[in-house]
């Protein structure tokens, strides 16, 4: 057929009156120049792109701990709350932006007529990885258990109160306490839901030893694979496999949890290359890993929902009543050294009664001289002398110096926090001394008789801030939490407008008048935060953590999104295809 096409005909001809080297190295010019387009190309095509995520993949989590039950209900150590929040799903969930929303449920409707109930829809064709339907009464039985305190002590005392009732297959009536919001309800509603079919014929004394403790069956984004054992019968691994029937099914494969005996063996793992992630490190032991671990992992770094803080009780303590006091000792506590030199920059400064969301900026240091001079001016404001042996009285007619004692838990690092301010106030003339007490003893005899002048504490507001336990003047007694036994009815007023609050937004509008009003009173010196921090390899993709946290197991908050393989097309074909476009994270300050 060639001999009909001029062209070729024409080039052949010429090409055989070149010389063989140089006819070699025309074909070799061409095959680069055609190599070269195709590069160019590849190139062109991977610039307008997009990387979409696959599914498949699998994460290894190290986390320091055992693993004794995996029951939502009875889950009390760091590694079976993580495992259970994965095999379990609850009505509702925290997304990645800390906002509670239904999960296993399609509505949830506050009703008109009586604000206390809600009525709950079920997503249709819900099922339990064992392919057991999960209806309202797996619901209403589920929340049964956890109000009997012989089955679930760690909850009875949260679900007291609240009424659930089955008015369906798939509706269901809750009726809550007065002193429940409805954010609060919402959050309620998180409990993991138990198959009733498995756990119907359990009796309080054998419900710990059920089987389905150690195999367990939820309706969570996985289903439990199985466990491996030591000789000793200790749980070395636990491996989860994705749940195709899940509201949201996840895009990874599987993950397994690798138990370790201590954070030292966690750090190994990571630097060995054993383990994808952990929750199990501080930041400082993050940021000493060599510099080919620290090359591949992401970190993210987030304040929990505690506040630590020194409460004031001037009902005890008289000394404490007068503001200027209060606002004196406050004065002398230098919270950058506390964060920077006794906790090592593992926590935030906390500037009020909630956490902070960011480290505050750092703002220019004022001289232990100049904290000294402000709270000498502040005490002597409140009719506080000075004696020549630098000492302070209450008064001009006291003869004896003031004392304070600061009381605490035995933990660390509570002592030597109280050990560092009580040194600050020392040193301004103010003898102080710490007493510690075990955790059982300082909450029966000092807590909740409230017999303390100054206490070092921590209190937990909750992913949404809730204020009123620990402010609200109806709290003041046992078993309410207003420890310094607060009274402002300014306050009253807006924390109960903030108990009403439907919205985020709503609530921190609520909450502001009451942080401003705690910041005027003084009646606790808001201390720190302290932090959780998350590493996992960079490679896994798709990760966002809430900007609080409840618990470790909260950075599993989007785990339908998380991604290990990808794949790059055409934004078109993307389109046409209905693929996921990947959104890789955002720099943020929580990322290393």
């Amino acid at each position: 057929m060639m001999e009909h096409l001029p062209l070729l005909r024409s080039l052949q001809e010429w090409e055989a009156t070149i010389r063989p080297t140089s006819r070699w190295l025309l074909r070799g010019g061409l095959l680069l120049v055609g190599v070269g387009a195709l590069l160019l190309l590849w190139s062109v095509s991977r610039a307008i792109s997009v990387e979409v995520a696959e599914v498949g993949g699998t994460v290894m989590e190290g986390v320091v701990g055992d693993v004794r039950v995996l029951n939502p209900l009875l889950a009390s150590l760091p590694a079976e709350q993580d495992i259970a929040f994965l095999i379990f799903a609850g009505l509702t969930r925290t997304n990645a932006k800390g906002k509670v929303v239904p999960y296993l449920a399609q509505s949830i409707t506050q009703q008109r007529e009586n604000p206390r109930e809600y009525v709950v829809t079920l997503r249709p064709s819900l099922r339990f990885h064992d392919g057991t339907p999960l209806t309202a009464e797996d619901v209403a039985f589920t929340y049964r258990l956890a109000q009997d305190p012989s089955v679930a002590p760690f909850l009875a005392g949260r679900y007291s109160g609240v009424r659930v009732r089955a008015t369906g297959t798939s509706t269901l009536t809750f009726t809550f306490p007065a002193s429940i919001g409805p954010l609060q309800a919402l959050d309620l509603l998180q409990l993991g839901i138990l198959p009733a079919h498995l756990w119907k014929d359990t009796t309080p004394q054998s419900f710990w030893i059920h089987p389905a403790n150690m195999r367990p069956v939820g309706a969570g984004p996985f289903a439990f694979a199985g466990m491996t054992r030591s000789p000793d019968g200790t749980v070395e691994s636990v491996t989860l496999r994705a749940f195709p029937s899940a509201v949201f099914p996840p895009r990874l494969d599987s993950i397994t949890f690798r138990l370790y005996r201590s954070a030292a063996a966690v750090q190994e793992a990571l630097v060995q290359g054993n383990i994808d992630a952990t929750v199990s490190l501080s930041s400082s032991t993050i940021a000493s890993l060599p510099a080919a671990t620290r090359k591949r992992l992401r970190r993210f770094v987030r304040p929990t929902d505690q506040v630590f803080a020194l409460f004031y009780n001037y009902n005890q303590e008289p000394l404490l009543k007068h503001r200027l006091v209060r606002q004196a000792l406050d004065t002398l506590i230098d919270r950058r050294q506390l964060v920077q030199q006794v906790l090592q920059g593992e926590v935030w400064e906390a500037a009020g009664p909630l956490p902070p969301l960011s480290p505050l900026l750092a703002a220019s240091s004022t001289s232990p001289e100049t904290k000294l001079k402000r709270a000498s001016q502040l005490l002597q404001q409140a009719g506080w002398k000075q004696d020549d042996e630098g000492l302070w009285h209450a008064g001009k007619d006291s003869a004896n110096p003031v004392r304070l004692t600061i009381i605490t838990g035995t933990q660390p690092p509570l002592p030597s926090i109280a050990a560092f301010i009580a040194r600050a106030w020392r040193a301004a003339g103010i003898p102080t001394e710490v007493k510690t007490y075990d955790t059982g003893t300082l909450t029966a005899e000092i807590i909740r008789p409230r017999l303390f002048g100054v206490l070092l504490f921590g209190m937990v507001t909750g992913k949404e801030g809730d204020l009123f336990p620990f402010w609200h003047s109806s709290q003041r007694n046992d078993p309410g939490l207003n420890v310094s036994q607060y009274a402002n009815i300014a306050v009253d007023a807006a924390l109960e407008k903030a108990r009403r609050a439907t919205t985020t937004e709503a609530l921190q509008k609520a909450n502001a008048p009451v942080i401003a009003a705690l910041k005027e009173d003084l009646p606790a010196s808001f201390l720190f935060t302290p932090l959780t921090t998350y590493a996992i390899r960079s490679d896994v993709q798709g990760i966002r953590l809430p900007p609080v946290l409840t618990a470790p197991s909260d950075r599993f908050a989007n785990i339908e999104h998380w991604y290990r393989k990808r794949s790059y097309l055409w934004p078109f074909v993307a389109a046409l295809l209905g693929a996921t476009q990947a959104q890789p994270a955002p720099p943020t300050s929580f990322s290393e």
